[in-house]
């Protein structure tokens, strides 16, 4: 994302704390969320002055724009929202300390990183066909849920776990996800704005039909969290990577998405994953791995920037070094302190 006006630029950021606050009410424990709040205050403050004292020394960076420093933190903030939604697991059981050093790990660590190679860097060079420029958030909250609950589950909270929101404000502010993504990722200054949200909320509701046409054939309605939260992000994965396909194609195949990743989440489910792990995995990384090949239907062949053999290997290979550095952050849960039994840090 790159700078625009500032008025864009302020309802982009304070898009991006409401998806913050969401994750907070959504993902974790009542106790936690007071921690949870000074610990991203507490790092944004510390990112704010540490980029002050670069900017001072004229080291420049490539995702930090020092005109305009709002945009920089929008992104930030963003990637820091989707990173915590895949950490919900381990977060809470680590020490304060630990908290704030493994954030730095994603804020400092795997979002500059991401963002040069992405943005400007290999990736751009390779040429990889992903028009929206955020279904890397999605791929990086999915991953890390997967490789937590995967080596982690053990330190799961049971109490936790059986507390799931279904409350109407919650299902208002994901309903709103097809809109907020595009306002936090700068595509409200675009004249496609609108219909850019507009497919958003297709292939969302397109999910939604094909979730729910699972659960009428099981004659069980689904949890509200799952009925809230999977289609939508599912279907802002799917678009990310191929706007502008047309709404014959968009519906049918977001149709199919909602069938085969509820399916796929009912089956994580029976192997005992637990609700939200088998929920991001399969609404983010799976739906937007799915979207990255989503090109192959949605765009010409004229307009394909390599041979189908060679697309298909680096858009693989995106996906690949997508999901293992985000593994590699999380795997630093190992070597942090964590709460004991007697002591939740809450």
């Amino acid at each position: 994302m790159h700078p625009f006006q500032p008025e864009t630029s302020i309802i982009s950021f304070f898009s991006s704390l409401v998806v913050l606050v969401g994750v907070s009410e959504f993902f974790y424990a009542k106790q936690f969320r007071s921690k949870f709040y000074f610990i991203s205050v507490f790092f944004l403050v510390f990112a704010y002055l540490l980029f002050s004292v670069l900017d001072q020394f004229r080291i420049s960076l490539p995702f930090y724009f020092v005109k305009q420093p709002i945009v920089s933190f929008t992104n930030l903030v963003l990637f820091l929202s989707f990173s915590f939604m895949g950490s919900y697991l381990v977060l809470p059981k680590l020490k304060t300390s630990s908290q704030l050093i493994y954030i730095c790990l994603i804020g400092l660590g795997l979002f500059p990183f991401l963002f040069f190679h992405f943005s400007l860097g290999s990736f751009t060079e390779l040429g990889v066909l992903e028009r929206g420029g955020f279904v890397i958030l999605f791929l990086v909250s999915g991953s890390i849920a997967w490789f937590q609950e995967i080596f982690f589950q053990p330190l799961a909270d049971e109490d936790l776990e059986k507390k799931i929101p279904d409350s109407f404000v919650s299902s208002l502010f994901f309903l709103s996800l097809p809109f907020v993504i595009p306002i936090v990722s700068g595509r409200i200054t675009e004249e496609r704005f609108y219909f850019l949200s507009i497919d958003l909320l297709l292939a969302s509701l397109s999910s939604v039909l094909g979730f729910l046409a699972v659960s009428q054939a099981r004659k069980k309605l689904s949890e509200g969290f799952g009925l809230s939260l999977l289609p939508f992000f599912a279907g802002s994965a799917l678009v990310s990577a191929s706007l502008g396909v047309t709404h014959l194609l968009l519906i049918p195949v977001s149709f199919s998405a909602g069938l085969f990743l509820h399916l796929l989440q009912l089956w994580l489910r029976k192997k005992n994953w637990s609700d939200r792990s088998s929920l991001l995995v399969s609404g983010q990384l799976v739906a937007g791995g799915i979207g990255l090949f989503l090109p192959y239907l949605s765009l010409p062949n004229q307009e394909w920037l390599h041979p189908p053999s060679v697309m298909l290997a680096v858009q693989s290979l995106f996906l690949l070094t997508v999901f293992l550095l985000s593994c590699l952050v999380a795997s630093a849960v190992y070597l942090l302190p964590k709460e004991g039994a007697e002591g939740k840090n809450y």
